[in-house]
């Protein structure tokens, strides 16, 4: 009886672990794969001058690390946005300006010349709830002097005037005059002379 039993034994547990290799060795029924992606935000450019009276854009874009940007900015949650406050001379009150993540900011017109800021610069939920800050999180916009503005002064040039720029004319049939225009520019005015023939009424056919 003795071996009997021992023998059931030992088939019960050969039995046993063949269940267990023959678990071991069957296929998964499935596989799942899936990647972990980090992004960030990024603001540029971090400075710019700008015409008063002319507007402009902040660009926005989306970090990810070498993924494809359209396909991990169309996973974000519909009610995220990207927040900032502009200051400077022409805003005694900060403005928020919102946008959507990847797409710019619409600077509007700055009044008044000096150096405005957006700052801040962050990505937000729906809820408000600041998520992380660009790099950079702060970006200039100078608002300067319209460089194409000029001012034009006349006088007219005389016989000898005439002469000395080595112009013959018959001065009953023309007027000489010379325009001085000022180029505006950031480093300050430059003046531009030029000597202008312009016929006189007697002088046309």
């Amino acid at each position: 009886m003795k071996r009997f039993f021992g023998g059931l034994t030992l088939a019960a547990a050969l039995f046993g672990f063949g269940m267990t290799v023959a678990r071991a060795e069957a296929p998964p029924l499935t596989t799942l794969g899936f990647d972990l992606v980090g992004i960030g935000l990024n603001a540029s450019p971090d400075y710019q001058a700008v015409p008063k009276g002319i507007a402009t854009q902040v660009n926005t874009g989306v970090d990810t690390g070498g993924f494809d940007v359209d396909l991990i900015v169309g996973q974000l949650p519909k009610d995220y946005r990207v927040v900032a406050e502009l200051t400077g001379p022409a805003f005694l009150i900060p403005l928020t300006l919102t946008t959507l993540p990847g797409k710019p900011f619409t600077i509007p017109t700055l009044a008044l010349n000096g150096k405005h800021t957006l700052n801040n610069i962050r990505l937000v939920d729906g809820a408000g709830t600041t998520l992380f800050g660009a790099v950079p999180q702060a970006v200039v916009i100078e608002s300067i002097n319209d460089p194409l503005v000029t001012s034009v002064t006349t006088r007219q040039l005389s016989a000898e005037e005439l002469q000395e720029r080595g112009v013959v004319v018959d001065s009953s049939n023309f007027t000489a005059y010379e325009f001085t225009a000022a180029l505006v520019t950031k480093s300050g005015q430059v003046p531009i002379t030029l000597p202008v023939l312009i016929p006189t009424q007697s002088g046309l056919t």
